[in-house]
């Protein structure tokens, strides 16, 4: 069983652990300072969680890598967003017929992302204070940045549509 900071298991124990000193405290002529026990108790928690890999109370959604490394197999669709963390995303070929229209995020974070060679990209980004590279080793720090491999046709079905967004972080499109 996992338990985060904002579940009810958690606030539950120490509710009970917080109110049990106060009786003790109220009841006896022990002199706790209640407060800060109740943050120490609560920092304590906090550091353990981290310690142990979780997030306390940090729920993402399924495409989003949050303050962790992450290698994810990409062949739909969607848009993914890495934010204090490393995300590693594998795009598969789009299948006959299919185009994949794929967004990517890149906040104070790390985004490397893989495509087939042999399948036609077109790459759109848009950079602030941060770095887009693109498989032909050219690279926009500030500003749009715009990139197409050679069998890229607008409309043609069986390529790959990403657009990329970084804020101080990185984005490297590889093959």
């Amino acid at each position: 069983m996992r338990i985060e900071l904002f579940s009810g298991v958690f606030w539950g124990i120490y509710f009970i652990i917080v109110g049990s000193l106060a009786l003790l405290k109220s009841f006896s002529n022990i002199n706790i300072p209640l407060f800060r026990l109740a943050i120490g108790i609560l920092l304590i928690y906090i550091g353990v969680v981290f310690a142990l890999g979780g997030h306390p109370g940090i729920r993402s959604e399924p495409g989003t890598v949050l303050m962790e490394k992450r290698i994810t197999n990409i062949s739909g669709s969607g848009e993914h967003s890495t934010i204090f963390g490393e995300g590693i995303f594998h795009v598969s070929p789009p299948s006959e017929g299919q185009t994949l229209n794929l967004k990517f995020n890149s906040i104070f974070a790390s985004t490397v992302i893989h495509v087939p060679s042999d399948t036609p990209v077109k790459v759109t980004g848009n950079v602030a204070f941060g770095s887009i590279s693109t498989p032909d080793g050219s690279s926009a720090i500030i500003g749009d940045r715009s990139y197409t491999t050679p069998g890229y046709r607008e409309g043609k079905t069986g390529a790959i549509y990403i657009e990329a967004n970084a804020v101080f972080g990185s984005l490297i499109i590889r093959h």
